[in-house]
């Protein structure tokens, strides 16, 4: 076994200040998430029709459904925006407070929080859903 090399408070602290700030930024995703989804206009099937009808029918169908991807059908700017804006003052917030904060056993979990942030608000529909 590996001996301690910090005392039990100062550990403490570490893991609190982990979960403290990594559950505030899971906080701050979720109502990202909850915000961008009720902008969310529902997608129009004369659109898609419209999208599929330019597209070769000899192609097959998964390609059809990458082409539809990479055309921007399904794009919304409503929900792009609010994820952009959230993602922004979230990681700013927490970047000003690492700053104001150095050094200090909340520098890691900070930068976390960032990450999380990060990769939330940019991929806000890859499997979450409220």
């Amino acid at each position: 076994m590996i001996p301690p090399f910090q005392p039990f408070v100062q550990v403490l602290e570490i893991v609190l200040n982990t979960v403290f700030y990594t559950a505030c930024a899971w906080a701050w995703c979720c109502m990202t998430i909850a915000i961008a989804n009720a902008t969310r206009d529902p997608t129009d099937p004369q659109k898609i029709a419209d999208a599929l009808s330019k597209i070769p029918t000899n192609m097959p169908e998964t390609l059809r459904e990458q082409h539809l991807v990479s055309e921007g059908v399904f794009l919304q700017a409503a929900p792009a925006a609010i994820c952009c804006v959230f993602l922004s003052v979230g990681c700013g917030i927490l970047l000003w407070w690492k700053m104001r904060t150095v050094p200090s056993p909340a520098t890691f979990p900070l930068v976390l929080s960032c990450i999380l942030i990060d990769i939330v608000s940019r991929h806000p529909n890859d499997g979450l859903t409220l």
